[in-house]
């Protein structure tokens, strides 16, 4: 868009404010990725996954815990 358009001219503070809001709180992160690489995307993955938090409402597998213990019958 040119710099003289209306949207320019009404947004321009707000555009500014939200640059600087993602500049000063490190809202942004880059990583190197080398697709010849599999060990770099591998650790990307595993970073996007901990970031959006993958897998967490996943159901409870039951042989993850040990079984309970029979309770006796007095």
């Amino acid at each position: 868009m040119a710099n003289n358009s209306r949207w320019h001219l009404r947004y321009h503070a707000l555009t500014e404010a939200i640059g600087a809001l993602i500049e000063d709180y490190s809202l942004v992160r880059f990583y190197p990725l080398d697709l010849r690489d599999e060990e770099n995307i591998g650790d990307i993955v595993i970073t996007v996954n901990n970031i959006i938090q993958y897998g967490e409402d996943a159901d409870v597998q039951i042989r993850d815990f040990d079984p309970p213990e029979a309770e006796e019958d007095d």
